[in-house]
């Protein structure tokens, strides 16, 4: 059998399932560990086979007591990623929609079956009846699984309603305003009812004022001054980048070349509707070894 052939989606499965990169690549050699030497007669559907392996792996990780005590201490965000761990085939829409983490946040609040029988169901395209077999359900029990988890999701899919490179002039709009602590400009790209999310890590890491939220903070007043009282208390060393992180324009700051946190954007109607801040130096690997690959960004002026 050629488990590599089949490791891109696997690895998918578990870093939608798990929001950790370094977890879902553990899922996923533990699965290789568990299949070494097995013929394709002997698996019979080999695709089937290893997403079954993997998903109850996932599964049991999100169960175990460990993950529970981490997840109960506060608002946890998905890890971040940027280069070719998200590399997709130029038609996958929704599998990129996916990768946002707006949906990847959204997903967190679901239980762990739930997230299993929705990603394989909504976003994989598995059928019920398969979808049952690897979640050890009936197809009718997962068809109720997922459309709990669809209300749960508000409808499902997260939609990009303008372009990448729209979302980008807004972020660059709003990183100007930022730093400039231009209030009133702040204002106009936030909408209403923004919400802002900020997890520092277990140990309540700082960006500016910024810790680990145990409430999302709400209000386009509240989290605009939230964000410029962070600026103001910023180190003097650090500097800005615009990225795509997980496939959409994100801000990364750094301090002497490593990533001290991420700022992602859920953007609709030319408005910021969603912030999510990342500054757990635990959820940072994958930007400081791309990092390293590629070369710090230029100073700040």
């Amino acid at each position: 059998m050629d488990f590599e052939s089949y490791r891109p989606l696997l690895f998918s499965i578990a870093y939608r399932m798990l929001g950790s990169v370094a977890d879902a690549e553990d899922m996923v050699q533990d699965a290789y560990l568990r299949v070494e030497g097995f013929s394709q007669e002997k698996i019979g559907n080999p695709r089937a086979y290893l997403c079954t392996v993997v998903t109850r792996l996932c599964l049991d990780h999100l169960r175990s007591a460990r993950t529970r005590r981490e997840v109960a201490s506060g608002m946890p965000l998905p890890e971040p990623v940027a280069g070719s761990l998200l590399s997709l085939p130029p038609e996958s829409a929704t599998l990129a929609e996916s990768l946002s983490i707006a949906f990847l946040t959204m997903l967190q609040s679901l239980a762990p079956l739930e997230r299993a029988a929705f990603l394989l169901h909504e976003i994989f395209d598995f059928d019920y009846a398969e979808v049952a077999r690897i979640v050890g359900k009936t197809p009718v029990n997962c068809r109720q699984i997922v459309n709990r988890a669809r209300k749960n999701m508000h409808g499902g899919r997260v939609r990009f309603t303008i372009s990448p490179a729209e979302v980008r002039k807004i972020v660059e709009r709003f990183l100007d305003a930022a730093r400039q602590g231009d209030l009133t400009n702040l204002l106009e790209l936030l909408a209403p009812d923004v919400t802002l999310y900020a997890d520092g890590g277990a140990h309540g890491v700082r960006y500016g004022t910024v810790r680990s939220l145990t409430r999302p903070l709400h209000g386009n007043d509240r989290v605009a001054k939230f964000l410029l009282a962070g600026q103001a208390q910023a180190p003097r060393a650090i500097t800005f980048e615009i990225r795509d992180i997980n496939l959409a324009p994100a801000i990364v700051t750094y301090v002497e070349g490593k990533p001290l946190g991420v700022m992602s954007f859920e953007v609709a109607g030319q408005r910021i509707r969603n912030i999510f801040i990342l500054a757990d130096p635990d959820k940072l690997h994958s930007l400081a070894n791309s990092t390293e690959q590629t070369g710090p960004p230029p100073r700040a002026s």
